[in-house]
């Protein structure tokens, strides 16, 4: 009975914390680096926080033998960046997913992919598409060998650390951000409320689950805590933040907290390029700080730290300083 608890309490700390239980073996293995199918359900886990149901397919005997030739090939100098394409070949598995089984294999030559670590580094593919501006899917295995990898290589020596360490520390540091930008952020109190009649949205709202999700919690009463940045607009009002709060604020005809812009705080360029999309979402912060409106400023650092907003241009140039461009966010609520 005794043996069966110790048992159960080594494979449950195996799986609690495999990156220094089970890792190391793997990489110091006297025949080199093999993995089980447990190992890369374990390397999944740790790298994506769970397991998918789909990823029974990812351990199929047949991809089983494609992983450990891939990882295998991996060790030879000047075939990593097609070990790299090999393992994006099999089902649940990406370049990030890849780099981790990589990482775990050769925790000295290859290093993880990450959002936060591309954050810090400021890095960007030779090809970006994706909304977010440092999402990893843009990244090819060899953008990964050629540009990631070496970044990552080139801060572990400036800091005198191991290549996983500065890894680590790239990736904690984007956390103490986001901490210091949390605690920096103020309350802003709504200077009033506005008809639903009178605010219309600065984009249509399409996300249907962000939808669903907004009606369910403003049904019973919409707090003030985050109210929506509006600029003056003919007869009514622009909702330069929130157009999905906007659209629900509509179905359900119920007032909206606001901070407005006044009239005279900008120039009537300035208003345009607001209200068209000119000025990309991410430079609005600095135009409000310069022009003295610090409420203003402060929700724009809201919305970009809680939406992970990047910069918005317009989808074509405005024809006339009266037409009104349909401008795309990658959240908005």
């Amino acid at each position: 009975m005794k043996k069966d608890l110790n048992n159960d309490i080594e494979v449950g700390l195996d799986c609690y914390d495999p990156e220094t239980r089970v890792f190391p073996k793997i990489a110091e293995a006297d025949a080199g680096p093999e993995l089980s199918k447990r190992d890369v359900l374990l390397i999944l886990k740790w790298k994506l926080g769970r397991v998918k149901v789909s990823n029974y397919r990812t351990i199929f005997d047949r991809n089983m033998v494609k992983i450990n030739q891939a990882v295998g090939e991996a060790g030879i100098t000047g075939r990593e960046i097609h070990a790299l394409e090999a393992l994006e070949e099999i089902p649940g598995i990406g370049l990030a997913s890849a780099t981790a089984i990589l990482t775990v294999c050769y925790p000295d030559k290859f290093t993880i992919i990450d959002e936060r670590v591309l954050r810090m580094l400021d890095i960007l593919p030779s090809a970006s598409k994706s909304k977010n501006k440092y999402s990893t899917n843009d990244w090819t295995a060899a953008d990964y060998f050629n540009k990631f990898l070496p970044a990552v290589k080139e801060r572990s020596q400036k800091w005198g650390c191991t290549l996983r360490d500065a890894d680590r520390a790239l990736w904690g540091l984007s956390v103490n951000k986001d901490i210091d930008e949390t605690i920096a952020m103020k309350e802003v109190a709504p200077e009033t409320h506005l008809s639903h009649l009178e605010v219309s949205p600065r984009h249509p709202a399409t996300d249907e689950k962000r939808l669903v999700k907004l009606r369910r919690l403003m049904k019973n009463g919409w707090g003030d805590e985050r109210p929506l940045l509006v600029i003056k607009d003919g007869d009514g009002y622009r909702a330069i933040t929130g157009s999905h709060r906007v659209t629900v604020a509509k179905d359900l005809a119920i007032p909206i907290p606001v901070v407005i812009i006044p009239e005279n705080a900008l120039t009537t360029e300035q208003r345009e390029t607001v209200l068209n999309g000119e000025t990309p979402y991410e430079e609005l912060e600095k135009l409000f700080t310069d022009v003295d409106l610090p409420n203003a400023a402060e929700l724009m650092r809201h919305e970009m730290k809680l939406s992970f907003a990047e910069p918005v241009y317009p989808t074509e140039k405005p024809s006339a300083p009266s037409k009104r461009l349909t401008i795309h966010r990658v959240t908005d609520v």
